[in-house]
């Protein structure tokens, strides 16, 4: 049987941090209401003169959109007298247009074509220099422009729907964290910031709108410069907990992050690589699940917050790297020792891959627990496989032998071998276990929102649970013991 290393129940998140969203609210244009009641819902946040960028603008936001095969316009401050700019999708492809007034609109890259995964899209502008183009922080195109700043008008700025027609080219689907710029943010700085939330006085933001409400219809931005929105034919119906990839404060204040989520590429196996020792490779994450993670800057090797049974010889890097997990992510880890080292003393790259260790802990203090054994080693690569990753801090550590403190691997086996039937189901569920557990576990059923819709002990003993009040789509079963937990993905159609 196929064997999971896993966290004790001391290291493993609550429920309750498990619920939280880091990305708060985002705002919902549904395609269904509007085929019902035929309105178009946006924002209209005023013709402010600082809305005229001038010299340098970028425009960024997450999105989630039904469909991106049709043209739609995200957010546009565009004049009828060739004036203003725009960002769009057009068959899904990132779509901004600015006039200087020489009219400028290309079309680059190629965004996820699988509906309702989360992607990241910025563009930015430099008189007499270059119109850039990103597509999950990658810059995807660069197109030469003329000397001339972009062209000023009195028209407003519109969030949702075509700013010279408030009638056509809707966007449909979810919208969160837009942000105006009158500088151009260059590749590294809109990576640096596309994880987390801004605090709305960084340097040359013009509006920033976090969608963070949950009523009404005002649109605040969050920058200061009072360019707040008005919404129109927008209800608490348009407010819906957002799933953009957003770090929580914790990993927001690390360096080089990173994120791993669906639509980070077309396909499985997605990669979030990086050159500062952890790259995560994933397969099999639904629309919600996603990993932010970076590390302190540590440098060298360190031997504090050890368990007392580690091997002779034991050492650990002194980088830490912190995840924000939402959903329920397994993924392999990839560490290169050279570059987790920093700017110190690397880890011994000389022992066998089973030797090496990933460490985990849910805070920011106290021991480190086995997480993980190295399963192969290419190098100074030691790869990880497997891992169900939690919210916490992570290191990697190397000693003498193979760490013999082996977390709830017995027990771990024992909850592999739950059967869940059917799944898919019409939320008529059945559980059985091969042998009954030798403590009673804790049985969580979890929606993709984070709620805890049902919670209650289990000795692995048949059980009948009754969903069918549930709506349709994908659940996390949790079983959780003193020794381990484990998830099993469970759909109800």
């Amino acid at each position: 049987m196929k064997k999971f290393y896993s966290l004790a129940l001391c290291c493993l998140v609550t429920v309750a941090g498990w619920a939280q969203n880091p990305a708060g609210n985002a705002f919902r244009s549904d395609y269904d209401a509007f085929q019902i009641d035929n309105l178009r819902r946006y924002f209209n946040c005023g013709n402010a003169n600082m809305l005229n960028p001038g010299d340098e603008l970028t425009v960024e936001v997450w999105l989630q959109f039904r469909d991106l095969g049709d043209n739609q316009k995200i957010i546009g401050k565009f004049g009828l007298n060739n004036s203003g700019f725009l960002l769009g999708v057009d068959q899904g492809r990132i779509y901004p247009e600015v006039w200087n007034p020489v009219h400028y609109d290309p079309i680059d890259g190629l965004m996820s074509p699988t509906a309702l995964h989360w992607q990241h899209l910025a563009f930015s502008f430099t008189r007499g220099d270059s119109l850039r183009t990103y597509i999950n922080g990658k810059q995807v195109g660069s197109h030469a422009v003329g000397p001339n700043p972009i062209s000023t008008n009195t028209d407003p700025l519109i969030i949702g729907v075509a700013s010279w027609d408030l009638s056509s080219f809707q966007s449909f689907g979810n919208l969160d964290e837009v942000r105006i710029w009158n500088v151009a943010r260059t590749s590294t700085e809109i990576r640096g910031a596309m994880f987390t939330e801004l605090s709305g006085n960084e340097s040359g933001l013009l509006a920033y709108y976090d969608f963070n409400q949950s009523t009404g219809n005002t649109l605040p931005d969050v920058s200061g410069n009072g360019n707040d929105g008005t919404g129109v034919n927008v209800d608490a119906s348009e407010w819906v907990p957002s799933r953009a990839v957003i770090a929580n404060a914790a990993t927001a204040s690390k360096n080089d992050l990173q994120g791993l989520w669906n639509g980070l590429s077309f396909m499985d196996p997605r990669v979030a690589s990086t050159n500062n020792g952890m790259t995560m490779v994933g397969s099999g994450m639904d629309t919600a699940d996603y990993v932010v993670f970076g590390h302190d800057g540590g440098n060298g090797t360190s031997t504090a917050d050890l368990e007392s049974n580690v091997p002779n010889g034991f050492e650990r890097t002194s980088r830490i790297w912190t995840t924000t997990e939402v959903g329920s992510v397994q993924a392999n880890i990839l560490m290169k020792l050279s570059d987790a080292a920093g700017s110190g003393t690397m880890l011994d790259d000389s022992k066998p891959a089973v030797n090496y260790t990933l460490l985990f802990r849910s805070g920011t203090s106290g021991e480190f627990k086995l997480a993980g054994k190295g399963a192969s080693k290419n190098n100074d690569v030691i790869t990880f496989t497997n891992v169900f990753l939690q919210q916490g801090e992570y290191v990697i550590g190397v000693g003498d032998a193979e760490y013999e403190g082996v977390v709830g691997i017995e027990n771990m086996e024992v909850l592999e071998s739950v059967k869940v039937f059917p799944n898919p189901s019409n939320g008529l569920v059945s559980l059985n276990a091969q042998q009954a557990f030798h403590q009673s576990a804790l049985l969580e059923i979890i929606d993709l929102e984070g709620r805890t819709i049902l919670r209650q002990t289990w000795n692995g003993a048949a059980l009948e649970l009754d969903l069918t009040a549930q709506a349709a789509g994908v659940y996390v079963l949790r079983l959780s013991t003193e020794q381990g937990t484990h998830q099993k993905r469970l759909v109800i159609r």
